[in-house]
């Protein structure tokens, strides 16, 4: 699948015109488009499956193996342990330097103070960097099933460089990607783009030629279309 610069700027403006027209159709369309790729995946694992217990079913009651069966049995095994494997994709955690409450207990205050007036989720780990960059990550413990461990990055340059009032300022629109008042829709499908960006990365790193089979063409589709859609 090659990159058309042209129809990729003609499909940005159709969902703009539809996200402005019907924002709230268009919010429905966003949902589909985050369960999709869930859905592709259990579904593949779901047909391989029920085509293992069906070869396995066949071969108990049959008086012989026959090289076919053996050869379908090994590929859908292999296909379906990937497949498994897939759903628990290593995400490794990000790198710095952890900060903890009674090394920086200004900073947690300050933290703590805006992520309960945004109605953000708690950070299990505070890092510092020597980035000039503030940001956020979800890692998802479990892969595609999810159970995030929220990290905040602070880069010490940016501390430094910024007053208090700005770096305040960065430091909430971080947070506001995850908090309840930029809406728990507009969160889980930050996180949902994160996780699929992370999901894309531990697949292509995997190694295994099946699976890039099965799922290279769609996951090159998904990832844009999806994350285009977001966008707006």
């Amino acid at each position: 699948m090659t990159f058309n610069q042209e129809r990729f700027d003609k499909l940005i403006q159709k969902l703009e015109v539809f996200a402005n027209k019907q924002p709230h159709l268009y919010k429905l369309h966003v949902a589909f488009l985050a369960t999709l790729g869930y859905a592709y995946i259990f579904l593949v694992l779901a047909v391989t499956l029920t085509l293992l217990v069906s070869i396995i079913f066949g071969i108990v009651n049959a008086q012989s193996i026959s090289n076919l069966s053996l050869t379908g049995l090994l590929f859908l095994l292999t296909l379906a342990f990937v497949l498994l494997r897939s759903l628990w994709v290593s995400f490794p955690p990000p790198t710095g330097l952890p900060l903890q409450p009674k090394d920086v207990p200004n900073l947690y205050s300050l933290i703590n103070e805006i992520s309960s007036k945004l109605q953000a989720p708690q950070f299990h780990h505070i890092l510092l960097t020597n980035d000039f960059n503030a940001w956020v990550v979800q890692r998802p413990r479990l892969g595609l099933l999810g159970w995030q461990q929220n990290y905040l990055i602070v880069g010490l340059p940016l501390m430094l460089a910024l007053p208090p009032e700005q770096f305040c300022a960065v430091l909430a629109h971080e947070l506001g990607h995850l908090s309840g008042n930029h809406s728990r829709f507009s969160g889980w499908i930050y996180r949902q783009r994160e996780t699929w960006y992370r999901i894309v990365t531990g697949l292509r790193q995997s190694g295994h030629e099946i699976l890039s089979l099965v799922f290279q063409l769609f996951l090159i589709w998904y990832i844009l279309f999806f994350c285009i859609s977001t966008d707006e």
